[in-house]
């Protein structure tokens, strides 16, 4: 499958093939399945399509890739930060604030979220603000600023929404 090659991408284009992939398997692709779960034992970003496995797919097209994780996760700069699937297996997640590689740091929680629904902000700052937001108390002002949160195309959402929305619970998902 053409689109399998896709995860052998950056973290965007992986990222991007993944949730692609996802539902493919869900519809029955036996090939989309068994392409994320060899992505899982062998590729680079294979925490981040592990997540999203979890959160997409039954436990039991995932829950035995645990002894994979546990070889892997100690070749990992950090810890994840989710509880599913790292709990299940046994592995320790982060409990420390993510500390942020941007100047957003010192912004309020009101600012980033002015700057995401701001149109004339860049796409890579709209980033920067997700990730210090996903480093502080979950922000309902996102929901409504969630739609015009896409790339460039608009087409997929921005790296970190998914993780940001998630933060807020199964609750406010429903939104």
């Amino acid at each position: 499958m053409p689109i399998v090659d896709q995860l052998a991408g950056d973290e965007e284009a992986c990222l991007r093939a993944c949730e692609v992939l996802v539902l493919l398997a869900l519809a029955g692709s036996g090939d989309a399945r068994e392409g994320l779960r060899v992505y899982v034992r062998q590729g680079e970003h294979w925490v981040r399509v592990l997540e999203s496995l979890a959160a997409g797919w039954p436990p039991a097209w995932w829950e035995d890739l645990g002894g994979t994780a546990r070889a892997r996760i100690g070749a990992e700069a950090e810890l994840p930060w989710f509880s599913e699937p790292w709990t299940r297996f046994g592995i320790e997640v982060q409990n420390r604030p993510f500390v942020a590689r941007s100047s957003l740091a010192g912004c309020s929680t009101a600012e980033l979220l002015a700057l995401l629904a701001d149109i004339r902000t860049e796409g890579a700052t709209k980033v920067d603000a997700l990730r210090v937001l996903n480093s502080r108390k979950p922000a309902e002002g996102l929901i409504p600023l969630v739609p015009s949160l896409g790339t460039s195309g608009g087409n997929r959402p921005l790296p970190l929404l998914r993780r940001a929305v998630e933060r807020l619970g199964p609750v406010r998902r429903i939104m």
